[in-house]
């Protein structure tokens, strides 16, 4: 996976190839990112909860790209109990105001690539 999406090594050293979208501050131990390489096209975008509990999430993101999840640590082959987000909703709404609702199991992370934005 690392190797066949350069938005998460490309720009390793351009701070503008890295954002915080949310460091814990709207649901404890929840956190998200945004990598991005200058030169590419499209985004990823990190969810991580480290909580004990599962969430319910809205990642806030711009464009009007397709989204789809790349890969998720709860998922069954990887010993997880099958929580996935393989089917995400369009973002709609105005620009600035979309979402995408993701599910993450407690101390589960996943990967959303958006193909364009």
């Amino acid at each position: 996976l690392y190797r066949s999406e350069p938005n998460l090594f490309c720009g390793d050293y351009n701070a503008e190839s890295f954002a915080w979208i949310d460091r814990g501050e709207r649901l404890p131990a929840v956190f998200s990112f945004r990598r991005s390489c200058p030169s590419g096209d499209g985004r990823i975008f990190a969810v991580l909860n480290l909580s004990d509990r599962r969430v319910t999430y809205r990642l806030p993101i711009s464009g009007t790209g397709a989204c789809r999840e790349l890969i998720n640590t709860d998922d069954a082959q990887f010993g997880g109990s099958g929580l996935t987000n393989r089917i995400l909703d369009a973002p709609s709404g105005p620009r600035s105001a979309k979402h995408l609702t993701i599910s993450l199991a407690p101390y589960a992370s996943c990967l959303i690539r958006q193909d364009q934005f």
